[in-house]
């Protein structure tokens, strides 16, 4: 088994040239224009006034959050965020209700259907707050599933073995993330140079060979923790500790996500 451990820095967070899509549903104009009018400055903003026109859209476009109103005519929010959870699970869903639907909105959390809910009326400030977490959890969990994509279309075309790692070395140094390679026998094989430049160290050769454990506090109850929220689908954040090259602890975001396959699991683990 070969595990992956991915590391990221402030400085490499996901291209933000592209502004991310926020679709909001609401039967009332008047509180898809209160929506329009808080996000309109950061990000792309998308309305629908009932649940069918709210499906075209997202078929239509790469949305990355949907805030829906709980009671709409046509379709409740509920249903519209299970159906959008079928489809990308990735996306991210955050449900307005009144006092009168909270007891669904917490079901439909324990579904794992919406991610959150607010009351209505909604504080602004903490919406954005809560929204902002949501777009950077949501490139997050994009960003891992290309790359396992990419260490799929690997598989098809090389077996990772010992005189191959060249070329493995040459793919991970594509990656603006840091990513360090793990074997079998849990010792540091390979590290691209983003990787060595977050954890201060001057070459691979300072580093190849140590135990993850030298490098990553990730002992095995945190393991299953994370293994376990995989299995749940919980794609919450988790702290860890990793340790420099000068013996220096950082706190670090594991973001997880062990895809299992063959021969391997893979980590997300972001710098703080």
């Amino acid at each position: 088994m070969i595990n992956h451990i991915i590391l990221k820095e402030e400085k490499n967070m996901p291209n933000k040239e592209t502004k991310p899509i926020i679709l909001c549903i609401d039967d009332e104009q008047d509180v898809l224009d209160s929506l329009y009018d808080t996000f309109m400055n950061r990000y792309e903003v998308k309305t629908a006034t009932n649940g069918q026109e709210a499906m075209r859209i997202f078929d239509e476009s790469d949305i990355s959050i949907v805030i829906t109103d709980q009671r709409m005519p046509d379709m409740e929010g509920t249903k519209i965020l299970k159906q959008i959870n079928e489809k990308k699970p990735t996306c991210k869903k955050i449900l307005l209700t009144g006092y009168s639907d909270i007891s669904a909105a917490i079901d439909a959390i324990n579904t794992g259907s919406i991610d959150r809910y607010f009351n209505k009326p909604w504080d602004n400030e903490e919406l954005l707050m809560v929204v902002e977490y949501l777009i950077s959890a949501y490139n997050h969990d994009k960003f891992l599933e290309h790359m396992e994509q990419d260490i799929k279309y690997m598989e098809t075309k090389n077996k990772i073995k010992n005189e191959e790692l060249a070329l493995l070395k040459n793919f991970i140094e594509c990656y603006v993330i840091g990513v360090c390679l793990i074997n079998t026998n849990s010792e540091i094989i390979l590290m691209n140079q983003n990787a060595l430049e977050i954890l201060v160290y001057k070459d691979l050769n300072a580093v190849k060979g140590k135990k993850y454990n030298e490098v990553f506090m990730l002992d095995d109850n945190k393991k299953k923790e994370f293994l376990q929220k995989c299995k749940d689908k919980d794609m919450s954040f988790g702290e860890i500790q990793a340790i420099t090259s000068d013996g220096t602890k950082i706190k670090v975001q594991i973001n997880t996500i062990f895809n299992k396959h063959k021969n391997y699991e893979l980590i997300g683990i972001l710098v703080k």
